[in-house]
């Protein structure tokens, strides 16, 4: 019977609990436990979600970091005082490494003294003629060093000629070809020394026969000598003086006749030991000063700006440029002074190009004055040529002979841009003859506003401690902008001349 209850439907409601019971305890009930003590779905999502975007943002920060920042590169849209951009893709540009380099002030004094001291002995002088040597606190570019002030006097007496000349030669020889020297003054010459901008050395030349000009010289005794020496009768008898008897040759009439008036200008023995040469090439109260536009022919709308800025101005030319014959023809137009804005060989060549019909030092002396010929055919009315870049080919005396020579056949001037500390043309220049000068000072190195002011401030000191400077900037808008507005400024300091005036 117990086998039939088990078997048959349960009809006792007591009976029926048990297998209910059984259930309770069984492995279902054990899974719900186990179900409750997970998290829900949507946290479960949300922590897979996070941990995803954590990695992508850790991955991309990693290759964000490996990867070059090309952010400088490109400046803010407008703002042109960031960072310079070249304006248009074509348009040569100078690299850092043709442009003049930073260097310590102090070892430039140092390299100029040698030359300084060796030229003093070519003049025939020894260290005793140098009675002073000074030292004095100067300052460039936020950099403190010591100059020397050396004042020399001897009987000697030297002509401005000959004195640029023993330096230019003495700088050549020892390989300081960027070595600038001006005379200022009159009566006592004062020689400035210029390396890079830097004032290393002011030398005054002061004759030695000025120390005795103070004594009056034997004339103003004379009279007094004759009246008691009783020397000679012969020019003291007057006898065509009616009442009066004629004297013997004992009598002394010195007292009574006066000497005549003609020893008076001897009185004035001041003015005698001035030297007549000793006039200054330069007048001291007039510094000079040249500012040449390179690059021009580029950007047609921003070159007339820049022709229009001032007469005086000087302006040079890119052959084979995409406006550089309007360009010229509008400077003639107005008046104004064109050089020619010759391409020639970087150092960095051939990374860095410098333009169509450069001149490189690969090239023979035939190939080098056929594009030197189509370059001058290419801008018409030049008056001078100077280099754009060429750091490499300024430093080559043999490729830049043949060039130099045609420039000087042509009656024109040549301007080192002084792209390199180790040019040789400006003393090559001076050696055959050519009319010449080299820059001192870029201007616009830095394209913002106050690193042009401050470099048109140091052109004026350049020129009012050595009478004369030149300059050399680009168009850019920032040095249109500031020429435009510190040109007034600058003129009432020093006088601005183009740069036929200024070479030699």
């Amino acid at each position: 019977m117990a086998s039939g209850e088990e078997g048959a439907t349960p009809k006792n409601p007591q009976s029926a609990k048990k297998p209910t019971g059984k259930k309770r305890v069984s492995k279902p009930r054990l899974s719900t436990k186990t179900k409750t003590s997970q998290p829900p779905w949507f946290l479960r999502g949300w922590l897979v979600f996070s941990l995803s975007l954590v990695a992508i943002l850790t991955m991309v920060g990693i290759f964000h970091f490996l990867s070059p920042d090309k952010s400088k590169k490109t400046p803010p849209p407008g703002d042109s005082r960031v960072a310079p951009a070249p304006k248009t893709p074509t348009r040569p540009k100078i690299t850092p490494e043709d442009r003049d380099t930073e260097s310590d002030p102090a070892s430039l004094v140092e390299r100029a003294d040698q030359v300084v001291l060796r030229a003093l002995f070519d003049l025939g002088l020894s260290k005793d003629d140098i009675t002073s040597r000074e030292e004095q606190l100067n300052k460039h570019r936020e950099r403190r060093y010591i100059s020397y002030r050396l004042t020399v006097r001897s009987t000697k007496r030297f002509t401005n000629a000959r004195i640029l000349d023993i330096f230019n030669l003495q700088a050549a020889a020892h390989d300081q070809g960027e070595m600038t020297f001006f005379i200022t003054g009159d009566k006592d010459k004062t020689l400035s020394v210029i390396i890079k901008g830097v004032l290393t050395h002011q030398i005054t030349f002061k004759p030695a026969a000025a120390l005795h000009t103070v004594t009056p010289p034997a004339p103003v005794t004379i009279p007094q000598v004759t009246r008691h020496t009783q020397a000679t009768p012969s020019p003291i008898p007057s006898p065509s003086m009616p009442g009066h008897p004629t004297p013997t040759s004992r009598q002394v009439w010195a007292p009574t006749v006066t000497p005549p008036p003609t020893p008076l200008p001897q009185v004035t023995p001041t003015r005698l030991p001035r030297e007549p040469e000793m006039t200054g090439e330069l007048s001291p109260k007039q510094p000079k000063v040249v500012i040449i536009i390179d690059d021009m022919g580029y950007h047609y709308e921003l070159d007339k700006k820049l022709l229009a800025l001032d007469p005086a101005l000087t302006f040079s030319i890119l052959p084979f440029s995409p406006h550089g014959k309007q360009v010229a023809n509008e400077a003639r137009r107005l008046g104004r002074e064109i050089m020619l804005h010759m391409p020639m060989e970087p150092a960095s060549y051939p990374r860095t190009d410098p333009g169509p019909g450069a001149l490189l030092t690969t090239m023979s002396s035939e190939e080098l004055l056929k594009r030197l010929g189509l370059a001058l055919d290419d801008v018409p009315f030049v008056v001078g040529v100077n280099n754009h870049m060429g750091s490499a080919f300024t430093t080559n005396a043999a490729k830049l002979e043949p060039i130099l020579t045609e420039i000087k056949k042509r009656n024109l001037y040549f301007v080192d841009s002084q792209t390199s500390d180790k040019s040789v043309a400006f003393a090559l220049s001076r050696r055959l003859g050519v009319r010449t000068a080299r820059r001192a000072v870029f201007l616009d190195n830095r394209q913002n506003h106050e690193a042009i002011v401050a470099s048109l401030h140091q052109l004026i000191h350049l020129a009012e401690t050595g009478g004369e400077a030149l300059a050399i900037c680009h168009p850019h808008q920032e040095t249109y902008l500031a020429l435009k507005e510190q040109l007034p400024l600058l003129k009432a300091k020093v006088v601005l001349e183009r740069a036929s005036h200024l070479v030699r």
